[in-house]
């Protein structure tokens, strides 16, 4: 399984397949590599998303809050292949999100989310996210799957 999906997900086509989130709010732009339980992704803010605009004029930052989905979005990647089906879940819970360094435009993130365990019909990720080798923001989210 994991052979085929290394195949044809590793960039954005793929990964359209595996999550809902479409532009203006897709916030994976490939996958580096993953087993079962982790996943390193990729994210390149252009400079031209609309929140540049009002965060901060003269001086954008990407919002935390952007980051935190992109960590989330990276972990709903890393569920579909786990599950080898695309499905949509819900984010239930941050826990103790840290950021340690303000992404600008043009700086390519590394986004590394590791699945930590099953709770009912939820799910606890952990993740950390890096410009270069800076680690710039952490945490960990609780995602909710959507009933079939």
């Amino acid at each position: 399984m994991e052979e085929n999906i290394t195949l044809n997900l590793m960039e954005q086509d793929g990964i359209l397949k595996l999550i809902p989130h479409r532009s203006p709010f897709l916030f994976v732009d490939n996958i580096v590599g993953f087993t079962q339980e982790q996943i390193v992704c990729e994210k390149l803010f252009r400079g031209d998303e609309q929140f540049f605009i009002g965060h901060f004029p003269g001086n954008p930052i990407v919002p935390g809050v952007i980051l935190i989905e992109t960590l989330a979005q990276a972990a709903a990647v890393l569920n579909a292949i786990r599950w080898n089906k695309s499905q949509e879940g819900y984010l239930m819970k941050v826990n103790h999100f840290t950021f340690r360094k303000f992404v600008l435009p043009d700086q390519l993130l590394r986004i590394q989310v590791k699945h930590v365990r099953k709770i009912s019909k939820s799910d606890v990720f952990s993740g950390e996210i890096y410009r270069n080798e800076q680690l710039v923001a952490e945490g960990s989210i609780t995602v909710v799957m959507k009933e079939d």
